[in-house]
């Protein structure tokens, strides 16, 4: 697979290194969604008809933002949804076109680390993926005719959409961390606990645990659009995303434990856990478990 990814200038190096995000680390993210060169290009020929579809596209992701109470108030003048749009139609035309050079990481991250400030939380900015995702893939059908090429060019945007979210979540991070440093400095209590031997499990701090709430919960998918017949549609592949979920997770975890920037969580694992995992996983899909079951959108 060619390189995706060029290697920055200097000073560009080391910002990315302030943030943490060496660029081996880029280039492991890169192969391990698969994102190459070759499936990028299925992606610029998008642009002409999502510059037709643009100013629609734009209205309708403020409106619906703006229609949510927990995304409303971060919309508070018509000055800021207008550089908001701004921002939006850069950022598509980017996706769709942009090199995946050392600019375009720069500007993921700071996505993320802008978004962290002005309190838009993880999951919300996950949802407004969804919703871009949803989207876009119009102007795939509008462009490639029905066969693999289309297939393929929705692949790679799902691929794209994914590793720009991951660089913006490295972004909500680094923000995260800084704050926490500001906060309470970064240098333990004098009656904090040792740190725990190697050997021993690493409770998660309680500022990283995720909280859960139904009701915002059921919000996310209401916002995403996720409706009845969607849930009727994902019931119906229970059976083949059931029978090849087990090679899927084999695959996975092998992966996981090769790669170096993973392979130092997996010695915390035995076989039995990942193994606990991929049931866990498949459990997912079980009847009366999986969310596209109607009476768990209840």
């Amino acid at each position: 697979m060619p390189s995706l990814f060029n290697a920055p200038h200097d000073n560009d190096a080391r910002l990315a290194q302030e943030a943490g995000l060496e660029l081996d680390a880029i280039r492991a993210q890169l192969a391990a969604i698969g994102l190459s060169a070759g499936e990028r290009a299925l992606l610029a020929p998008l642009l002409p008809a999502f510059e037709a579809m643009a100013d629609g596209f734009v209205q309708r992701f403020y409106d619906k933002f703006g229609g949510h109470a927990e995304l409303a108030a971060l919309l508070p003048n018509q000055a800021r949804i207008d550089r908001l749009q701004t921002t939006l139609r850069s950022y598509m035309r980017e996706l769709l076109s942009a090199p995946v050079d050392m600019a375009y990481v720069q500007g993921r991250l700071r996505l993320g680390v802008v978004h962290q400030r002005i309190g838009l939380s993880p999951p919300w900015y996950l949802a407004t993926c969804g919703q871009m995702l949803c989207e876009l893939l119009e102007p795939v059908a509008q462009t490639y005719p029905a066969g693999p090429q289309r297939q393929e060019a929705a692949v790679a945007l799902v691929k794209s959409v994914l590793f720009d979210a991951g660089l913006a979540l490295h972004g909500y991070g680094f923000r995260l961390e800084r704050e926490i440093v500001e906060q309470h400095g970064d240098h333990p209590a004098a009656d904090s606990p040792p740190p725990p031997a190697a050997h021993e499990p690493v409770a998660t701090p309680e500022y990283a645990r995720m909280k859960l709430d139904t009701a915002l919960i059921s919000s996310r998918a209401d916002y995403i659009g996720i409706t009845a017949d969607d849930r009727a549609a994902l019931a119906a592949m229970r059976p083949v995303v059931q029978a090849a979920s087990g090679a899927v997770m084999d695959d996975f975890y092998a992966w996981f434990q090769s790669q170096p920037a993973t392979a130092a969580l997996a010695w915390r694992h035995s076989d039995g856990d990942f193994r606990f995992y991929q049931l866990h996983c498949a459990r997912g899909w079980s009847a009366g478990q999986c969310l596209c079951d109607p009476a768990q959108a209840q």
